[in-house]
């Protein structure tokens, strides 16, 4: 089975993490590396970007959780875009959803991380 990828990019003053397919235990590699490299630089906010995320497992959603205590006890705003409906649910249920902004696409995300100190 191929590795999930997580590639990491930046712009203005957030990183994007985009997360590509599954989000599994072959992502976490990938994803604290990506993570450690957009985290270089003056970065306010970190999105995670789950647009082209097809499934999260229970595996995933521990990085995850990781990924967002990482970025929120280094006093970013953590956003997550394009997150459907049923994982924005299990965002609630496991409490993520209290740590992070859900917003629908980039757009959305850099109109609201310009309104965040």
């Amino acid at each position: 089975m191929p590795h999930s990828q997580v590639t990491a990019r930046q712009q203005e003053n957030v990183s994007i993490l985009d997360f590509s397919r599954d989000l599994d235990t072959s992502s976490y590699e990938g994803a604290f590396r990506a993570y450690n490299e957009a985290m270089r630089g003056k970065v306010t906010a970190l999105a995670l970007n789950f647009s082209h995320t097809d499934y999260i497992n229970s595996t995933g959603v521990a990085l995850l959780i990781t990924l967002v205590e990482t970025a929120v006890d280094a006093k970013c705003t953590v956003y997550a875009v394009g997150l459907n409906k049923h994982y924005q649910h299990m965002f609630g249920m496991v409490g993520l959803s209290e740590k992070l902004i859900i917003v629908a696409n980039e757009a959305e995300l850099f109109s609201n991380s310009k309104n965040t100190p």
